[in-house]
């Protein structure tokens, strides 16, 4: 991949200093679950649900101990340099237990054309995203987890333990890639924790969301997502900047 430096790296370095430039992003599309599902598409038997958790709905992708169901966006959108998802999710928020089969969820950017064989259900193909399981018989040596996955990248097998559950997380996917790169680099934040990956591929330029998983037995889900676009988004313009890149995207 080639790493395009340009003048707009050193003015986000600069502004950095000046406040946050976050507030500074157009909003493109963002969705709160307690506003219900208006503008999503569901699919899957037994179909997803919303749940309160303590006052703030989550969408629950719902599913089974064969396949998944969620939901997905009916509107698609452009992915490409300076774009930016972001979201709240909670796992077993209701105490209900993580010790059963097919607990396990995943969120993030999905193709136009829907996923075929014995669990199509009318899921789109998952792309890139965020994937966490609970459950003891699931991937990752049948051993709770979560991190990003897709396009050649995974770090999806991260422990996620019990003191996981319950709590608030928020997810970011930030697309840090120069105009002219032949790849794809993406910011990729957990909780406050960032890091830069390439990917093996570029995604495509026209995308949906989706949330898809099995919440069998116990309860787990989203409380809002968000699109959203930084139209001078700074490029890593090589391994030794990308540290000091990583700050502005906080």
């Amino acid at each position: 991949m080639k790493k395009v430096a340009t003048a707009a790296v050193f003015l986000a370095l600069i502004a950095l200093m000046t406040g946050p430039v976050a507030a500074q992003y157009p909003v493109v599309y963002e969705h709160d679950f307690n506003s219900g599902t208006a503008g999503w598409t569901a699919f899957g038997s037994p179909s997803p649900t919303l749940v309160d958790v303590n006052g703030t709905t989550i969408l629950d992708p719902s599913g089974d101990g064969w396949c998944n169901s969620g939901v997905y966006t009916n509107e698609t959108f452009d992915w490409g340099p300076g774009s930016i998802l972001e979201f709240v999710f909670v796992t077993n928020p209701l105490d209900e237990g993580r010790e059963g089969a097919h607990q396990s969820m995943s969120i993030g950017i999905c193709s136009l054309d829907f996923q075929t064989g014995t669990c199509s259900e009318g899921e789109l193909i998952r792309l890139f995203g965020f994937e966490v399981g609970i459950d003891v018989t699931g991937g990752c040596g049948s051993v709770p987890h979560a991190g990003f996955t897709g396009m050649g990248f995974s770090n999806a097998c991260n422990g996620y333990g019990p003191e996981q559950d319950g709590v608030w997380h928020h997810v970011k996917i930030q697309n840090s890639t120069g105009a002219s790169d032949d790849s794809e680099v993406l910011y990729l934040e957990y909780d406050g924790v960032g890091e830069y990956v390439e990917l093996d591929a570029p995604l495509p330029s026209q995308v949906k969301l989706q949330i898809a998983g099995r919440s069998n037995n116990t309860t787990l889900g989203v409380s809002s997502i968000k699109m959203s676009y930084w139209p001078d988004s700074p490029v890593a313009t090589d391994d030794a900047a990308w540290g000091s890149l990583k700050a502005l995207f906080r």
